[in-house]
C-alpha cells in the first residue's frame, strides 16, 4: 500500500530515528519497547512542529507510522531463525526492513504485549474525540461532524498478513486515509467498531479466530471482506456504506448480524455477498440498500433473515440454497428481484413483501411451504419451471398489477409422491390467481408516479450533504423517500 511519505523525509535523517529503528529490528525485549516508545514520540513530536510545512510534519509521521506497522507485519518466530540477523551493511527501506529479534528463544508473551502496546499507541492517536459542548448515548455513535479525528489519523496505515495474537481494539478510531488489514489473522477478539473510514478499506483474506465486531462504522469509500474466514460470531449491524461493500466469498461459520444498516452507495458502489457461506443466522433484517445487492450462488445454512428490508436498485439472489428458513417477510423490491435457480429446503416466507419491479423465481425448487400471502406485485412474474415438491405456494390476498407477463405455478400432476407444479405459458394478466385481486388501472399508475419520484430523492440522500449521517439518520431519510409508496401501499392491500 502506497504512503504519503517523501524520499526527503527529516525523519529519515534523524538519528535518534535510524538507533530507535535499528533496535526495533534487532534488540532485546526492553530495548525494542523502548525504541517503539521512541519512534512514537518522533511522530508526536514532529507533528507538533510548526517550524516545518505540514507536508513535511505528515512525512516524517508517516515514516515513524510505516516502521511501527512494517515490525506488527513481521511474524512471530519461535526461535531465531540463524545465529545472526541478515544484515547488508545497509539499512533497507521501512516498508522492505525484516525485523529480527536478538533474543534466541522468542518470549511469545512478552513479544505479544510489546505489539498490542504499539497497536494500543496507534490506537489512542487514531481515535475521534467528541467536540466541546456534544453529547451522545452511552452505546451510541456520534455523527461524525461532532467529532475531531485523532492526531495521526490522516496517515496511511498498512498491516497487510499481520497475526495478532492477541485481543485487538480499534475501536472508535477515525481512518481518514486508506488502511488494510488484508490477509490478517486474528486468533483473539477483533473490535473495529464506531469507526469513520474516509479512505479504501482492506479486510480480505482475513481470519477471525473469535469474535470480529463492526458495529456501528461509517465507510466513505469502499470496504473489501472478500475471502474472509469468520470462525465465531461477526458484527456488523448498524452501519452505513456509502462506497462499494465486497464480502464475496467469506465464510460466516458463526451467527452473521448485519442488521439496521445502510448501504448508500448507489449504482456504481455495489454490495456484494456473492458465493458466501454461512453456516449459522444471517441477520439482514431492517437494512436498506441503495446499491445493487449481489447474493447469488450463497449458501444459507440456517435462517436468512431479510424482513423488513428495502432494496431500492436490483437484488441478485441466483443460485442461492437456503437450508434454513427465507425470511422476507415485509421487504421492499423497487426494482428487479432475481430468485432464479434457487434451493429452499425449508420455509421460504415472502408475506406482505412489495415487487415494485419484476419478479424471477424460474427453475427454482421449494421444499417447504411458500408464502406470498399479502404480496404486491406491480412488475412481472415468472415461475418457469419453478418446482414445489411441499404445498403449491400461497397467492392469498395478494395483489397484482393488470397487464403484466406472468408464468405463474399451478398444481399439477402427482410424481412419486410428489407435486411438480407446471407453468402456465407466458401471458399478460387479466385475472387473479386463486385468492388474489388485481390492482385497478389507476392504482398502478398511481405507483408508476410515486416510484418515478424516487431516484432523485435517493441521490440527495447520497449527496454530500450526507456525509455527517450516521446509519439512525440516513435509513431514516431512505425510509422518507418511500413513505408516500408505503402510505399507498398499504391503501391497495386495505382494498380502499
Amino acid at each position: 500500500m502506497a504512503s504519503p511519505s517523501a524520499p526527503t523525509s527529516p525523519m529519515k535523517d534523524n538519528a535518534d530515528y535510524v538507533l530507535a529503528v535499528e533496535q526495533l529490528a534487532r534488540g532485546a525485549f526492553a530495548e525494542r519497547r523502548a525504541a517503539a516508545d521512541t519512534l512514537v514520540g518522533l511522530a508526536d513530536d514532529w507533528l507538533s512542529n510548526a517550524t516545518i510545512s505540514a507536508a513535511e510534519r505528515d512525512a516524517a509521521a508517516q515514516v515513524v507510522a510505516d516502521a511501527l506497522c512494517a515490525y506488527i507485519r513481521t511474524p512471530l518466530m519461535h526461535e531465531q531463525e540463524a545465529e545472526n540477523p541478515r544484515n547488508t551493511g545497509e539499512n533497507p527501506p521501512e516498508k522492505e526492513r525484516s525485523f529480527s529479534h536478538g533474543e534466541g528463544q522468542l518470549n511469545e508473551g512478552a513479544e505479544g504485549a510489546l505489539r498490542q502496546h504499539i497497536l494500543e499507541a496507534i490506537h489512542q492517536r487514531v481515535r475521534w474525540r467528541l467536540n466541546p459542548g456534544e453529547q451522545v448515548g452511552e452505546y451510541e455513535t456520534p455523527l461524525q461532524a461532532q467529532t475531531t479525528p485523532g492526531p495521526w489519523s490522516h496517515l496511511v496505515f498498512d498491516f497487510t498478513g499481520a497475526t495478532f495474537c492477541h485481543p485487538v481494539d480499534f475501536t472508535g478510531s477515525h481512518w481518514g486515509r486508506t488502511v488494510s488489514f488484508a490477509g490478517c489473522t486474528f486468533t483473539e477478539t477483533a473490535d473495529f467498531s464506531s469507526a469513520f473510514y474516509e479512505g479504501d478499506a482492506t479486510f480480505e483474506g482475513a481470519t477471525y479466530r473469535s469474535g470480529a465486531g463492526f458495529v456501528q462504522c461509517v465507510y466513505h469509500q469502499d470496504v473489501r471482506h472478500t475471502g474472509s474466514v469468520y470462525r465465531a460470531g461477526a458484527e456488523f449491524g448498524a452501519s452505513t456504506y456509502r462506497g462499494a461493500a465486497n464480502f464475496s466469498r467469506a465464510r460466516f461459520y458463526g451467527p452473521a448480524d448485519f442488521g439496521v444498516s445502510v448501504f448508500c452507495g448507489g449504482p456504481q458502489h455495489p454490495v456484494n455477498f456473492s458465493c458466501c457461506v454461512f453456516a449459522e443466522a444471517a441477520d439482514f433484517s431492517k437494512s436498506c440498500f441503495c446499491a445493487y445487492a449481489d447474493f447469488s450462488t450463497v449458501q444459507w445454512m440456517d435462517t436468512a433473515f431479510f424482513e423488513y428490508c428495502t432494496f431500492y436498485n436490483g437484488t441478485d439472489m441466483r443460485g442461492s440454497s437456503f437450508t434454513g428458513e427465507a425470511a422476507f417477510a415485509e421487504a421492499v423490491f423497487l426494482a428487479e428481484a432475481n430468485f432464479s435457480d434457487i434451493t429452499c429446503e425449508a420455509d421460504a416466507d415472502f408475506d406482505s413483501c412489495s415487487f415494485y419491479g419484476n419478479y424471477r423465481s424460474d427453475e427454482s425448487e421449494y421444499e417447504g411451504a411458500v408464502g406470498f400471502t399479502n404480496v404486491l406485485f406491480l412488475g412481472d412474474v415468472d415461475f418457469a419451471g419453478a418446482r414445489f415438491t411441499g404445498d403449491a405456494p400461497s397467492f392469498d390476498e395478494a395483489v397484482f398489477a393488470p397487464g403484466v407477463l406472468t408464468r405463474l405455478p399451478h398444481k399439477g400432476q402427482q410424481d412419486e409422491g410428489h407435486q411438480h407444479p407446471d407453468t402456465v405459458p407466458v401471458m399478460k394478466l387479466t385475472q387473479a390467481p386463486a385468492g388474489a385481486r388485481l390492482l385497478p388501472a389507476d392504482g398502478a399508475a398511481q405507483a408508476h408516479t410515486l416510484l418515478s419520484t424516487i431516484p432523485h430523492q435517493i441521490a440527495a440522500v447520497q449527496g454530500r450533504e450526507s456525509e455527517n449521517m450516521n446509519f439512525l439518520t440516513v435509513s431514516d431519510k431512505l425510509r422518507a423517500v418511500t413513505e408516500s409508496l408505503w402510505e399507498w401501499s398499504q391503501q391497495v392491500r386495505d382494498g380502499e
